[in-house]
């Protein structure tokens, strides 16, 4: 029973790092869009 309890801890400390990574790599997606979209509307301006 022991190592059950281990094994569940163990596998809840992994579900909170791998959602952890998953809200990291969401973030970082939505900032690369914003950011994208910000560069685009640089160039555009430039370009005039």
């Amino acid at each position: 029973m022991v190592a059950l309890g281990r094994l569940i801890r163990r596998a809840s400390r992994l579900k909170k790092k791998t959602a952890r990574a998953h809200r990291a790599a969401m973030a970082e997606r939505v900032f690369v869009r914003s950011r994208s979209h910000v560069d685009r509307a640089a160039t555009r301006h430039v370009r005039r």
